[in-house]
């Protein structure tokens, strides 16, 4: 029914955080791991042939082009229906949600996407939405999507995307898209990732204008997806320039 797929690159104790969160409630029914690691020296890979072995259904270690690149290579080895990706430092957010999630797919079989409320720093976040309006500013959380592998079957992630190959993917399938969303929190998101960090905030605005521009989207529908942009970029690359700025004068 699922697959899981874990993309690591030398954060062994995150990727030992994260298996040990899957192996507390895996059941072994309808359910596969798979860890793609961007050929890690810290010792990830013996996490996994060492304590992981039982739990892992696949696991490679070789050198990659970047996040993106890892989970287009875990979705290629996936062959469930469902694609659930649980990057290392992200945990289940309870030791009964693999199986609500199940319980929850099968009672909505003829949904193809699945986006759910998810924590992260100790808050709950309810607000998301699918909505045009809100991905004006913001992207679902991964951490908290389920797809259909379906919806990678024309296209994957595209890799010269450095933030928001994901974004630029869900405006590609957004009007294929016959989505719900679930009223329990699925993920404890780690957000010390590198999309999260303020000083990129100038760069992923730059990657979202493009997504919207080159997307699949009805003419009207980048419009709308545009108004934050002409308002966020402008902001976000005049605080860069006043940030360096205040660096050369120091």
């Amino acid at each position: 029914m699922i697959s899981i797929i874990t993309v690591n690159y030398n954060c062994r104790e995150d990727l030992n955080k994260t298996l040990t969160s899957i192996a507390d409630q895996i059941d072994n029914g309808h359910t596969e791991v798979i860890v793609v690691d961007g050929g890690s020296t810290d010792g990830s890979c013996e996490v996994v042939n060492n304590s992981f072995s039982h739990l892992v259904t696949t696991f490679i270690s070789e050198k990659d082009e970047g996040i993106y690149d890892a989970m287009n290579k875990g979705i290629k080895l996936a062959s469930y229906k469902w694609i659930y990706f649980l990057n290392a430092g992200d945990c289940f957010a309870s030791n009964d949600t693999l199986n609500r999630i199940k319980d929850f797919l099968s009672k909505h079989n003829d949904r193809n996407f699945v986006y759910a409320p998810y924590m992260s720093d100790g808050k709950i976040e309810h607000s998301q939405s699918l909505s045009l309006a809100y991905l004006t500013g913001h992207m679902i959380n991964h951490q908290s999507i389920l797809f259909s592998k379906e919806l990678f079957a024309d296209e994957i992630y595209d890799i010269s995307y450095r933030y928001c190959a994901d974004y630029a993917h869900l405006l590609n399938i957004y009007n294929n898209l016959n989505a719900i969303k679930a009223d329990f929190v699925v993920a404890n998101y780690d957000s010390t990732g590198v999309s999260s960090l303020e000083v990129n905030k100038l760069k992923m605005w730059k990657e979202r204008i493009k997504a919207i521009f080159n997307s699949r989207l009805t003419f009207k529908q980048k419009a709308v997806l545009l108004r934050r942009a002409a308002i966020a970029y402008p902001y976000h690359l005049l605080k860069s320039l006043v940030s360096r700025n205040e660096l050369k004068s120091q």
